[in-house]
């Protein structure tokens, strides 16, 4: 059997891959950067990289092809942006920018003419969102937690003067990144994803079409 990358046969290959998507959840409170904040930093503009590496089918610009922009915010930014944002921050919000090491917020460039637009906004929209997954996954693979997050003042007026989003782009959503809880922390303080656990079988959402059943 052919090896994988960094001399793994390919069934260890599969295994890591497999065990990415399947333990990568949902982590609404974090534990910031860790111990060595330039090594977190490095580790996002891997994930960030990766993302990238995404598929799409139509190119936005000469310029910038992909569809998708993000916007990175280490700690620093995120604190500043919760002033900024003031009294908008609501819910579980504060806590949320208080406990995470970075935030990448993330939009899509529609199309101009509204004939392109009938065609292709929709590949545009689910290119981005398909990239906001595969930088989930590569975190996941890093050993850091994630949110993804489409709480509506992240998309308002004041968060998106701060971060100099253009209003002409379309929000996807923002990921939160950081250290994970330890597992007694998770109990306590953590707040995970509320579907996770009514994830239904492959059967009540895909149906399987071969020659015999035509």
């Amino acid at each position: 059997m052919s090896a994988g990358p960094e001399g793994l046969s390919r069934a260890q290959y599969k295994a890591a891959v497999d065990h990415a998507i399947r333990e990568r959840r949902t982590r609404k409170v974090l534990a910031g950067v860790g111990d060595d904040e330039a090594a977190f930093i490095a580790r996002v503009r891997e994930c960030v990289a990766l993302a990238g590496q995404t598929p799409f089918h139509f190119a936005r610009t000469d310029a910038v092809p992909e569809p998708w922009r993000m916007v990175f915010v280490d700690a620093s930014g995120l604190q500043a942006l919760g002033e900024h944002m003031g009294d908008q921050l609501l819910g579980k919000l504060p806590k949320i920018f208080a406990a995470a090491g970075c935030m990448v917020h993330v939009t899509w460039v529609p199309e101009a003419d509204a004939e392109l637009a009938a065609r292709r906004d929709w590949e545009h929209a689910a290119a981005t969102a398909a990239a906001v997954q595969t930088l989930l996954l590569a975190a996941q693979a890093r050993g850091l937690g994630s949110y993804w997050c489409s709480a509506r003042p992240l998309n308002g007026p004041r968060c998106l003067e701060f971060l100099g989003v253009p209003e002409d782009e379309r929000y996807v959503g923002s990921v939160f990144l950081g250290t994970p809880l330890s597992p007694a922390r998770e109990q306590s303080d953590g707040w995970s994803g509320k579907l996770r656990d009514k994830r239904s079988s492959p059967r009540a959402w895909c149906r399987f079409v071969t020659r015999k059943d035509r």
